[in-house]
């Protein structure tokens, strides 16, 4: 038990894995915000909003 906690203080500490996490956070940003504009256009297909949301959806 003792191990795998020291496993886990080690890679919560590794600066990568932050930078990983806001790089992710940025990309979703993004990806909202085409959402968002989309919805503002009102495309008359919804084909692209979908596409756009399954990209959201599938980081979680």
């Amino acid at each position: 038990m003792k191990i795998q906690i020291e496993k886990l203080d080690k890679a919560l500490a590794t600066p990568t894995k932050e930078e990983n996490l806001y790089s992710i956070g940025k990309r979703i940003d993004k990806i909202l915000e085409k959402v968002r504009d989309l919805r503002r256009k009102n495309l008359r297909t919804g084909e692209r909003l979908i596409k756009y949301q399954r990209k959201v959806l599938s980081f979680f």
